[in-house]
């Protein structure tokens, strides 16, 4: 008697989920793709040429996904809620450059002024919390954001900001803000506000944040923190999550954990950063682990004065 031979079927999400994995391996993956929200238009085959099939990779270039405008929101046909999120484009890794001023029109107090002391060797200084509002704003911006990505601590990037076209796709494409000395100028720190995520999810922001290293312990860190907290929620955001903030970035940790902020998600092997210790076994350096912070806009009060935080041990 001839035995049927019998055949084990893998479940269909079983087989797409090994193959996504070998896929990755194939490439040199680790995780995920570089920007999950920065769209490309190309053919889909990008690095087939080193991957499982062995294909002429079509050659592709940087743009936008088909139906999308820069600076825009595709939605559905059909009713929706607007609000000033809608105004915004994609995603905290995409944008198109602008002037960062999206939306100040609903913030107060704004532009807001305060005292920080033992700045300048010991001595305070006036600062006020504003838009870019000259070139030497936007290129002191582009300085620090470069500075941060050679420093390697701190920020995924790798590539630099070349021109000032390219930062402010990035760091101005929704609303941006500067902590300036008033008495001499000078650009102490700077951060974002921008959708973490596009469409259904937009509701929910991003925010990016860069003081100058010779300022670093004078409160400037602290005050964009709590700034943000509150022009976030005036801006319509109703939460605010922070995708990469490194295990070994003391400082930051402290800062949105002392500001209320939750941690909520844990991504081990996550950043190849500067400085950071090797491994015994394999002589490469130790890959970071990432938290992922969250906070309830919607819980934040009414009367909240970002002022009080600088008080905040």
């Amino acid at each position: 008697m001839r035995m049927k031979r019998q055949q084990h079927e893998w479940p269909r999400w079983k087989l797409t989920q090994h193959c996504m994995v070998a896929l990755a391996a194939s490439e040199g993956w680790m995780g995920s793709v570089q920007a999950a929200y920065s769209p490309h238009h190309c053919d889909g085959r990008r690095g087939h040429t080193t991957g499982i099939t062995q294909r002429n990779a079509s050659a592709w270039e940087p743009g936008l996904m088909p139906g999308f405008a820069r600076g825009t929101v595709n939605h559905p046909p059909g009713p929706r809620t607007t609000t000033s999120t809608r105004l915004f484009s994609v995603s905290a890794y995409s944008g198109t450059p602008s002037d960062g001023k999206a939306g100040i029109e609903s913030l107060a107090p704004f532009p807001l002024h305060t005292t920080l002391p033992n700045v300048h060797d010991g001595t305070a200084a006036h600062v006020e919390v504003g838009t870019f509002d000259s070139m030497e704003d936007v290129e002191a911006g582009r300085r620090l954001m470069n500075d941060v990505i050679v420093e390697g601590k701190a920020w995924p990037f790798e590539p630099l900001f070349e021109d000032e076209t390219s930062f402010r796709g990035y760091f101005l494409s929704h609303t941006a803000f500067v902590v300036r000395d008033t008495t001499t100028q000078k650009v102490l720190g700077s951060f974002y506000i921008k959708p973490n995520f596009p469409g259904r999810c937009s509701h929910i922001c991003n925010g990016g944040f860069i003081v100058d290293p010779s300022i670093r312990g004078h409160r400037v860190g602290t005050l964009m923190g709590s700034c943000f907290l509150l022009y976030a929620k005036q801006l319509g955001f109703k939460g605010s999550y922070f995708n990469l903030v490194f295990a070994s970035n003391h400082a930051s940790i402290k800062l949105w954990e002392r500001l209320g902020f939750q941690r909520v998600a844990a991504i081990p092997n996550a950043a190849r950063l500067e400085g950071m210790p090797v491994d015994e076994t394999t002589g490469e350096p130790v890959l970071d682990t990432a938290y992922g912070y969250y906070y309830n806009l919607e819980e934040l009060p009414d009367d909240y004065n970002p002022l009080d935080a600088l008080s905040m041990t």
